[in-house]
This record gives structure tokens, C-alpha cells and sequence, in this order.
């Protein structure tokens, strides 16, 4: 119980923390430029011109996806203007409600204390930066949570409410992203079936009535979409992200275990504890439910995307929570019984971690030649101190207080990363950004600008949208953003790197 008081009393102070390092840069972090520029012309236009069912952006068509995730944004934008923390806004709350399910829902499962450390794992871990971002992951995170936990809940205690929440959440799942949102939670249902204590709560479900409901709501935008081109955005979606996502695209390849790697990187402070804890969860399986539920939940979010060519870090994203729900009962584990060897030999690493962030922030100021150092400093000096506590406190026994100490030293570098480390890299990582501040020097307002057809970025023609230009490609303008050096005198010139890219971009405003 004492327990379980430190880690309740100190757990609004790394909510707060966690909130803080979710909305900072909001406001001042432009536009990425592939992923979340594209989603925020596909929901910029949707509320500009109010069409609804077909994603429309001329400038990225590989972006489009199902629309709940854009029909959020549109609203946001609609709500609280064009801007930045209107298109991240709602990926920000998906993240944190992820949290706030993962804490309450799982509770009633694995006991309040085993759920409230696993929604400080997702808290202070680098997996919260995905919640900076205004794609689709954050949504369909939680679609994906509330599904599987809502199918935890109906094995515990078999009801209609958790029965209906678990096709809802699937079925919001779809509307976001399609297949991903069927393969974590239709999977781990299939493969709870293997088990024959849970056979006949889970056919209880009636999944040949649940199935067809669930994906009742997307099949009714895909025929609206069909009826209003002739099929030709659906039979594109189904070759895109279907037939040819999974061989790989954008070159977005790597071998089997590229995602157990990612999971150690994303999950530090913690991943030192996977080993013990996955060997005890699928020890235990065979005679826990609990546990069976949770390995079944990892498998279905991690092993198929593993074997197939095509990677990409979120794809597994649906398989953190199970992640932090085992390293939270790894961690009880601990409490009750003392560490083992492999947790002494982990636990070098994760105080190794910690002063690695302290160190990185300490030097970070003349990497970045940030114009102001003290924020770096304070944070090192804050990450240090934090860190070697809750490196101490584990040692000697005090889990509650070497997590809290530990989720908050972490938490201290994200911050510090988010608030003024992606800022005092602006003038490399959004090029895109400077370039619409120099038109607006140069250009009157709501002129047409001309963009190069062939740069497919989509952050800089919306960019030029907000500010009030009208960008395009093929007709003659007056003034133009070109990529390759002009002939005559430039108006200004930008130099930048485009991050997902990989390569630098030099750009020149010409007037003609």
C-alpha cells in the first residue's frame, strides 16, 4: 500500500510534466513536412470546401487514408483557426486519453498500481512524442487501447457494455487507418481463441454479428467515396496500402527485429526490464489469462509487422501499451520479490541511460548552437540529479520512488528537447517555414506563387495557403520559388534540409 500511495501522489506531478512536454512547441514547431503537412491539407480542405469523404490536397495524393483522423483535424481547424495547434491538437488528446484508459481501464485487471506505473512507462518514455504529431498513430493508438483493454474487461467480467465498446473501438480503428486497427484487435482476439478456458466468453461476442457492424461505418464512407468518383480513390487505396505497403514503400525497409530494436530506443528508461518480463508473461500464460491476454496482444501488434519487408517505427505502435503493462508487473514483481541477476545487469543500463541524458543535454547547446544554453544546463543538471536517485532508490529496493524519479528525469529531456532543442534546429529542419516568412517579405499578399509540380512537399504550398498565397504549378506567375539556381538576380535565398528526405534543398524566390 505504500506502494501504491507514492506512486498515486506523485502521479498528477509527471501527468502535469507529461502534458507539458505534450503541448510545448505546438504553437511554435512549423509544419513537418510530409506526413503532417498532408494531413493538414487534406483536413484544411475538407473544411474549406466541405467535401468530407474524399481526402483532396493536390499536392500529396500517397497520404490519404481513411477520414475519422481528418474529420477531427478539420473540426479542430474549424474551431481554432489554421494554425499548428489546431492540426495537433487532436493526435495530443488521442495520446493522453490513450493514458488515461491505460491507468483507469486496466486497473480494474491488473490492480491500480500495476496500471498506473504502465501509464507512467508511456508517459515518460520517447514513445510520447508521437503525441506532438498531428498524423493518424495517435488516434488509432487509441482505438487499438480501447479495444484490447475493453476485450480484457469483457474476459474478466462478460457484459454488453465492454462487449459493445470493443466493436466500437475497432470500428473506429477502421475509420482511422483501416486493416492495422483489425490485425491488433481482430488478432488478439483470434488468437485467444487457442485457449479453451476463454473460447466461449470470446464467442459470446458474436463476432459474426460484431465483425459486420464494426466495419458497417466504413464501408458506408468507401461506397460514398465510390459513388463520388467512380471508385477510383478506393480502388487506388486498396493498392496502395494493401497490395504494396507490405513489399515496402519509400524505401521503408528492414529486416525481422528492426521493431525489437525500436522497442528498446523508444521505451528507455525501461527496456531493461523486457527480458525478465517477457520470460515471465509467457511462462505464466498457460495458467494466468492475464497474462495469456497480454502476450496474445504483443503478438498481434508486433510479429506480423516484423516478418513482412516494409518498417516503419509506428506501425507496432499498437503493441506499447501490452509492452507497458508488462514491464509494470515486472516492475511489481520486483517490489514484492527483490531484483534477480538480469535485473541487476539491466539496471547498470538504465542508470547508464540516465546520465547519457544528462550529458547529451548538457552538451546539446554547442551541437545545436542554440542561442540560449541555460535551459540545457538547468535540464542536465535536473536529468543528473533525478536520474542517479532513481538509479539509487531502485538499487536499494524503492521501486515506487526509483520509477517516479526515473519518469521524471526522462521526462526532463523530453522537455528540454521539445522546447528548445526542434527549435534551435529550425533553420535546417523546416526550410519550408523560412521560405513562406521570406515570401511574405517579398510578395503582397494573396499573389499566386509558383511552386516547383515536381517537389511534392506538401508543407510548403500549405504553408503559402495559411500565409494567404495561392500556390501553383501550371500557370505562368509573377513570382516563383524555384529549386534550381535562376539565371537573373533572386529575390532571397534559403538554404534547409528536408529531414524525412534525408537531403538537403536550396530554394529562390524570383520575381518574373
Amino acid at each position: 500500500m505504500e506502494v501504491l500511495r507514492r506512486i498515486d501522489s506523485a502521479s498528477w506531478v509527471i501527468a502535469a510534466a507529461s502534458a507539458a512536454t505534450l503541448l510545448a512547441g505546438h504553437l511554435t514547431i512549423p509544419l513537418w513536412d510530409q506526413d503532417e503537412a498532408a494531413y493538414a491539407g487534406f483536413a484544411y480542405t475538407m473544411a474549406v470546401t466541405g467535401d468530407w469523404v474524399i481526402p483532396r490536397f493536390w499536392w500529396s495524393d500517397v497520404h490519404r487514408k481513411p477520414p475519422l483522423h481528418l474529420w477531427l483535424t478539420a473540426v479542430s481547424l474549424g474551431l481554432l483557426g489554421k494554425g499548428t495547434l489546431a492540426l495537433r491538437l487532436p493526435a495530443t488528446v488521442a495520446y493522453a486519453a490513450s493514458l488515461l484508459l491505460l491507468a483507469r481501464w486496466g486497473a480494474q485487471v491488473f490492480g491500480r498500481r500495476v496500471a498506473l506505473v504502465a501509464s507512467l512507462v508511456l508517459a515518460s518514455s520517447p514513445v510520447l512524442l508521437i503525441g506532438k504529431l498531428g498524423v493518424t498513430d495517435s488516434l488509432l493508438l487509441l482505438t487499438e487501447t480501447a479495444g484490447c483493454l475493453a476485450l480484457i474487461r469483457y474476459l474478466q467480467a462478460p457484459s454488453r457494455r465492454w462487449a459493445i465498446t470493443f466493436w466500437l473501438a475497432l470500428s473506429a480503428g477502421l475509420l482511422t487507418k483501416g486493416p492495422p486497427a483489425l490485425i491488433v484487435s481482430g488478432g488478439m482476439f483470434f488468437l485467444l481463441l487457442s485457449s479453451a478456458p476463454l473460447r466461449g466468453a470470446l464467442w459470446r461476442l458474436r463476432p459474426w454479428l460484431g465483425l459486420p457492424l464494426a466495419l458497417l461505418p466504413l464501408l458506408t464512407w468507401g461506397w460514398l467515396a465510390w459513388t463520388a468518383d467512380g471508385g477510383t480513390f478506393i480502388r487506388w487505396m486498396i493498392d496502395w496500402y494493401i497490395l504494396q505497403r507490405g513489399s515496402g514503400v519509400f524505401g521503408q525497409t528492414a529486416p525481422p527485429g528492426a521493431y525489437l530494436a525500436s522497442f528498446t530506443v523508444l521505451l528507455f528508461p525501461w527496456f531493461w526490464l523486457l527480458p525478465a518480463a517477457v520470460v515471465r508473461v509467457v511462462t505464466s500464460a498457460r495458467h494466468d489469462w492475464r497474462s495469456a491476454a497480454l502476450l496474445s496482444w504483443l503478438a498481434a501488434a508486433w510479429l506480423l509487422y516484423e516478418a513482412i519487408p516494409s518498417k516503419l517505427p509506428t506501425y507496432a505502435l499498437g503493441a506499447y501499451p501490452a509492452l507497458a503493462l508488462i514491464i509494470a508487473r515486472e516492475l511489481a514483481q520486483v517490489s514484492r520479490n527483490g531484483m534477480g541477476g538480469l535485473h541487476r545487469a539491466g539496471l547498470v543500463v538504465h542508470g547508464s541511460v540516465l546520465i547519457g541524458l544528462g550529458a547529451a543535454a548538457g552538451v546539446a547547446p554547442g551541437l545545436l548552437h542554440a542561442s540560449s544554453r541555460w535551459p540545457f544546463y538547468l535540464a542536465g543538471g535536473l536529468i543528473l540529479i533525478l536520474g542517479g536517485l532513481g538509479f539509487w532508490s531502485l538499487a536499494r529496493g524503492a521501486v515506487a520512488s526509483g520509477v517516479l524519479l526515473s519518469a521524471a528525469a526522462t521526462l526532463s529531456f523530453l522537455l528540454v528537447l521539445v522546447s528548445f532543442g526542434v527549435p534551435a534546429l529550425e533553420s535546417r529542419l523546416h526550410a519550408t517555414a523560412r521560405v513562406t516568412r521570406e515570401v511574405a517579405r517579398h510578395v503582397p499578399g494573396g499573389s499566386a506563387v509558383g511552386v516547383p509540380c515536381n517537389l511534392r512537399l506538401p508543407s510548403l504550398p500549405l504553408s503559402l495557403i495559411w500565409a494567404g498565397y495561392e500556390p501553383t504549378c501550371d500557370q505562368p506567375t509573377s513570382f516563383s520559388i524555384v529549386t534550381e539556381e535562376p539565371a537573373g538576380p533572386a529575390l532571397a535565398r534559403i538554404d534547409g534540409w528536408i529531414p524525412d528526405r534525408g537531403r538537403r534543398v536550396r530554394y529562390w524566390i524570383v520575381a518574373r
